[in-house]
């Protein structure tokens, strides 16, 4: 009898283990394939009473193994130019623009966005004018206080600058301020819509606000990538205007970041960006290059930003990364 009873105990205490191991083993498996939350990001509910249009959609960071495979390989390469001097830091945001997959590395590291903030005054300009057509047509005389006056363009300069005291129309000035990043075309363009106008845009964006609080570094990888996710969506302006917008970014004249990593005649529609802080030793260079390349039938979102020393060493990793990204794609289709 009490054989029987240790019998039956050990059957319990094998069932109650059984139970236990199986419930943590559903668990482990339904955390691997549950549902990620998805939060929608839309543009001021307070501009609209009948509709509250979706910009884009957040969520969690792919955690597929081709995704995590692709991260190791980035976070390596930029372990190694860190430790051969190449870079001081990077970070990377990615996204398959036709599903929700995403991964980053350092992605929500601050770096100055310099003349990638041209696509948010190109966005708050569309915007404007899908109510006012006539707004592409405004002539636009290039007055003293537009002219720049900072050393920030002095390494990659705009090709086809306007010039001062001449009359453009604003079509004309979208086209130097985006093909050629021309600062004296987008301090045009700025005053001709006003700050209202551009402060909405990045509010509607979730971005900081630009202000004389505002630090240098404000921008990352992942926040800034919400201006090519609203283009590509067509979510915030429409379908057509959105299109035309693109198009107009795979006319960037600037080929040694993104474009240089990827097979020759591949559309890139793009916006790099370049600051300089100091001379000398202590100098702080910053390069980034964001934007959308266009692969066969799967089109992805690709943002690095950089810091260094010297340019040509941040074009190097950008383009390297942007290899490195392509071939991933290329292979895991």
């Amino acid at each position: 009898m009490k054989m029987g009873k240790k019998i039956k105990a050990a059957t319990i205490s094998s069932i109650v283990v059984s139970v236990s191991i199986g419930a943590v083993l559903g668990w482990l498996v339904r955390k691997q394939y549950e549902i990620k939350p998805v939060v929608p990001i839309r543009e001021n509910p307070t501009d609209y009473k009948f509709i509250s249009p979706i910009l884009f959609l957040q969520s969690n960071e792919d955690t597929a193994p081709q995704s995590q495979v692709l991260k190791k390989i980035i976070t390596k390469y930029i372990d190694t130019a860190e430790q051969e001097k190449k870079v001081t830091d990077a970070s990377v945001y990615f996204r398959k623009l036709n599903t929700d997959q995403w991964l980053g590395v350092n992605q929500d590291d601050l770096y100055a966005p310099a003349s990638m903030l041209k696509v948010l005054s190109l966005i708050a300009f569309l915007h404007n004018a899908q109510n006012n057509p006539s707004l592409y047509l405004t002539q636009v005389r290039i007055a003293p206080h537009m002219v720049n006056t900072d050393t920030n363009q002095d390494f990659y300069p705009p090709a086809d600058p306007v010039t001062p005291g001449e009359e453009y129309s604003a079509n004309e000035l979208l086209s130097h301020m985006i093909i050629y990043s021309d600062n004296n075309a987008a301090n045009a363009i700025n005053a001709l819509i006003g700050a209202p106008a551009l402060e909405k845009v990045f509010t509607d964006l979730k971005i900081p606000s630009l202000s004389q609080n505002t630090p240098t570094d404000f921008i990352s990888p992942k926040m800034y990538s919400r201006a090519f996710r609203a283009l590509y969506n067509g979510g915030y302006i429409s379908n057509t205007v959105s299109n035309q917008s693109l198009e107009l970014l795979s006319k960037t004249t600037f080929t040694k970041g993104l474009v240089a990593g990827v097979p020759s005649g591949t559309i890139v529609s793009h916006k790099f960006g370049e600051r300089s802080i100091g001379t000398g030793a202590t100098s702080v260079r910053e390069l980034h290059d964001c934007g959308i390349i266009y692969a066969p039938n799967n089109p992805y979102l690709l943002c690095v930003m950089t810091k260094g020393t010297a340019f040509p060493d941040l074009e190097k990793v950008i383009a390297d990364i942007s290899g490195i990204t392509w071939q991933s794609v290329k292979d895991n289709k």
